[in-house]
């Protein structure tokens, strides 16, 4: 089995030395790769998803995007140079708005299921940010397979204590527990639930 998976922070494992990618391959005993990096908004993890599988050797068995957040955007300087545009980060270059942000990354949701179908690739959604209620009238919006999804509330991940940081970047017990919500979701082998010492 081979995995690729493409994702911001959420999925690079940003402020740690491993990934929920990672862990999920050790688990099934396979390969993988991911292209995730931190900062990046959906325009660059849809286009690098594209480069990335249409010659990707050996064709994954499994493809895992993560949708960043609808307000980042990539920018490109005269000098060829990629600028990720977020709330915090380079505002100056203007981040998108709502609602044409999540109408925007819904978009590119919908024209990244139709490729991998077409690919005939499993593939797994992950949203960790939301999209704007606005979307839900769009025409587009009832042609994705909702079911494709697997959802993690930020703010439950935080109380969970599943981070490391107050922006909900997974800690290790984070990415385990996303991995173990990918194996169920999926119906592979399941990853054991961590051991609670109880005292």
């Amino acid at each position: 089995m081979f995995i690729y998976s493409n994702g911001c922070s959420i999925s690079s494992g940003y402020g740690i030395e491993t990934h929920y990618t990672e862990i999920l391959a050790e688990s099934l005993n396979s390969g993988w790769m991911t292209d995730a990096r931190p900062s990046v908004g959906n325009d660059w993890i849809f286009h690098k998803s594209l480069e990335s599988l249409i010659n990707l050797k050996p064709k994954p068995d499994l493809v895992i995007i993560q949708w960043s957040s609808p307000y980042r955007r990539v920018h490109q300087s005269v000098d060829n140079k990629e600028w990720y545009v977020t709330v915090s980060d380079h505002t100056h270059l203007n981040p998108k708005l709502e609602p044409m942000a999540s109408k925007h990354t819904l978009h590119y949701i919908y024209c990244m299921q139709e490729f991998l179908i077409k690919m005939g690739y499993s593939y797994l959604f992950i949203d960790y940010f939301g999209l704007d209620e606005s979307v839900k009238k769009l025409n587009i919006y009832n042609r994705v397979d909702w079911d494709k999804f697997l959802y993690f509330d930020r703010f439950s991940m935080i109380k969970a204590g599943f981070v490391w940081d107050d922006f909900g970047h997974p800690n290790i017990k984070g990415c385990s527990h996303m991995a173990r919500e990918i194996t169920k979701k999926l119906n592979l082998i399941p990853i054991p639930e961590p051991i609670t010492k109880i005292i």
